[in-house]
């Protein structure tokens, strides 16, 4: 249980050893949450508190274990898949509603492999007209009618699917590094898979050489145990006792023999249930893999056809300029200036993309972290203007250094994407909330935080890691600073938040360390 009590994912959501219990669980976690510090959804817009209400799901993993073990029971499967549903119900009665009101079919194509699915899920939700009244069943009473109420309702809803899923990735990842750290390297090498073919085909070959030495010693016992009976017609019984001693000796060997076959057998079994885990894990990353790949090219599908209008426009724009000069019309003038700063701007953001494409991201080059944040800074003062923050940029040049400069603005605009949204969102919520962001320059790196609330004690321990986010999944899907931390290791830099802690009692720095990419 210490693996996983000491889980960064798991970490701040008072994890409870149960094993030694009589519940029949063997852990749990829980974490509580304020309605304010639930962000904003837009296919939630204008949501209110819905009233107390409570929810039970439970997930069933059908891997090849569970399937057999149904059979041998006499259960079919799609019998107990047939079953699968979250229901609602209003003081005891069912609600009818979509068979898959919750939408837990996203996790299909858009989740990680351990999450809730519409075939591996039954549970319930439970409401009631004393505590929950303006939720409103339509006239035909399928389903509720969409108001304020319903839309809090499918918030919360929607936030408890999102930690079950996150919970679920959790338990699972930290149960892989589990079995690498904790049952060896023999474990560890049968979760590779390159490495499974050939441990079954040792295992399989161990097991036919054990199962060959024990034929032969039933073969010879058969052969001891027909002396022996044949000895019995003729001699003393005293005699033929003393032949069956080594029989019985031969005999027992022969038991352990097959105790052998037995363990071997298990073992092939075990690994052959990893290889077919491992292998719906691979699926499920070479899928979401394909669909960033996807974004990539259309990335620069639109970055190419981007250029090509804005050349176009520009020699439009020429056109109009030379067309003005002889009339000196001052209104067209002003749109004439308008088209220009948008077009600039647009330049700005079409080449923050392109540096980011195959065959220019790693060309590195020389320079300031301070010069490259200032440079970053005034690319895109229009989007600093348009969210109404301050962008304050300090300190010295820092270390000279070498880097990806595609992948440091990427790094930068991480963490400015970052701060605009949870400043924008908390800024709604709370007046002590600053519409600003700060970014202090020093001798080995720089430090970068913001006015928003800052970060949940919940999730701090796991920030990096990959899909993990208080945004809801409309905004973001946990990449963001998990890319981060990739391209700043690529250059052997590193970041990670700082104990300092805000008005809102919560760490909100984020320090980029650079020593790593410094010019010698």
């Amino acid at each position: 249980m210490a693996k996983f009590s000491q889980a960064k994912r798991l970490q701040n959501k008072k994890f409870q050893d149960l094993s030694r219990s009589s519940s029949g669980w063997l852990f749990s976690i829980e974490e509580n949450i304020r309605w304010t510090d639930i962000p904003n959804d837009p296919a939630r817009h204008g949501a209110t508190e819905p009233g107390p209400f409570r929810s039970e799901l439970y997930y069933f993993l059908f891997n090849e274990p569970t399937k057999m073990a149904l059979s041998a029971a006499g259960v079919p499967l799609d019998v107990v898949q047939g079953m699968t549903s979250i229901g609602m119900f209003r003081d005891g009665f069912r609600v009818r509603m979509d068979d898959d009101w919750l939408e837990l079919s996203q996790g299909v194509t858009s989740g990680g492999f351990f999450q809730l699915r519409p075939k591996n899920v039954i549970g319930f939700f439970e409401i009631s007209n004393e505590l929950n009244p303006e939720l409103v069943e339509k006239s035909d009473r399928e389903g509720f009618v969409d108001n304020p109420r319903w839309r809090g309702f499918r918030l919360l809803a929607d936030r408890a699917k999102k930690w079950s899923n996150d919970s679920l990735e959790a338990v699972r990842s930290t149960y892989d590094i589990y079995k690498k750290d904790v049952i060896g390297q023999e474990q560890e090498s049968s979760d590779d898979p390159s490495n499974v073919r050939e441990l079954l085909s040792k295992v399989s070959s161990s097991f036919e050489s054990s199962l060959s030495v024990a034929q032969q010693r039933v073969k010879a016992a058969s052969s001891k145990l027909a002396q022996v009976r044949r000895r019995l017609e003729t001699d003393d019984n005293e005699k033929s006792l003393a032949s069956l001693q080594p029989i019985e000796d031969e005999l027992t060997q022969l038991v352990l023999e097959f105790e052998l076959i037995s363990k071997e057998s298990r073992r092939t079994s075990s690994i052959a249930e990893q290889a077919l885990d491992h292998s719906d894990r691979v699926a499920d990353l070479n899928s979401r893999l394909i669909d960033a790949a996807a974004v990539g090219l259309s990335a620069r599908a639109l970055s190419h056809e981007l250029s090509t209008y804005i050349s176009q426009i520009e020699k439009g724009l020429g056109s109009v300029k030379r067309a003005n000069r002889a009339k000196q019309d001052p209104r067209l003038e002003l749109g004439i200036e308008h088209v220009t700063g948008a077009v600039r701007e647009l330049k700005k953001s079409v080449s923050s993309i392109n540096p980011l494409l195959t065959g220019s991201r790693s060309l590195k080059e020389d320079f300031y972290p301070l010069d490259a944040i200032n440079e970053f800074q005034s690319a895109r003062l229009a989007r600093i203007e348009e969210a109404n923050v301050n962008f304050q940029v300090s300190g010295i040049r820092g270390p000279k250094i070498r880097f990806a400069k595609a992948r440091f603005v990427q790094v930068l605009e991480n963490l400015f994407q970052n701060s605009l949204y949870w400043i924008a969102e908390h800024a709604e919520k709370s007046k002590h909330a600053h519409r600003e962001i700060t970014v202090v320059v020093d001798g080995s790196g720089f430090i970068w935080y913001d006015g928003a609330r800052g970060v949940r004690d919940s999730i701090a321990e796991a920030i990096f890691d990959p899909y993990v986010t208080d945004k809801p999944a409309s905004k973001g899907q946990g990449l963001g600073l998990y890319l981060t931390t990739a391209f700043l290791e690529a250059e052997k830099c590193h970041i990670f938040l700082l104990p300092d802690r805000n008005e809102f009692d919560r760490r909100f720095k984020f320090r980029v360390e650079l020593l790593g990419a410094k010019v010698r």
